[in-house]
């Protein structure tokens, strides 16, 4: 079985406290920014440098959370894809814009991200990720 990895992040940052999240359109639909990892990269780098690549702000991660989906990829044979997110934020001087291969990009409230992604464990990274976010925004 050959593997190819790629390395991304549940992207966000906080208006009047609540999470608003960043969805990157590609070839599936809507989901997190991420891309493949490069040789000689931790999985850290790859996800900072793909959300720059895709989005044009710069990532801060937070390494404590991180989760991974694993699945066939269909066009190769003996091929499994595996995607690892990690939770990021950029500085509020920044503004995300489709870049590269992204077709379109939204910006939205937790329930619109939900709605928007098109793989149900992507849907589950969120609500954890979320749940975590919104923890922490209450604390501050």
């Amino acid at each position: 079985m050959n593997w190819e990895h790629s390395c991304g992040a549940v992207l966000y940052q906080l208006k009047n406290g609540e999470p608003y999240y960043i969805l990157v359109e590609g070839s599936s639909g809507f989901g997190f920014p991420k891309g493949h990892m490069e040789a000689n990269e931790s999985e850290i780098q790859t996800a900072v440098r793909e959300i720059w690549e895709e989005t044009g702000v710069h990532a801060v991660v937070d390494q404590s959370f991180c989760r991974s989906v694993e699945y066939p990829v269909l066009k190769k044979k003996d091929t499994c894809k595996k995607i690892t997110f990690f939770i990021a934020t950029y500085p509020e001087e920044e503004t995300p814009s489709p870049r590269h291969e992204i077709k379109r990009m939204k910006n939205v409230p937790f329930d619109q991200a939900k709605e928007l992604l098109w793989l149900d464990e992507l849907k589950t990274i969120l609500d954890e990720a979320n749940k975590i976010i919104c923890s922490r925004a209450e604390r501050k």
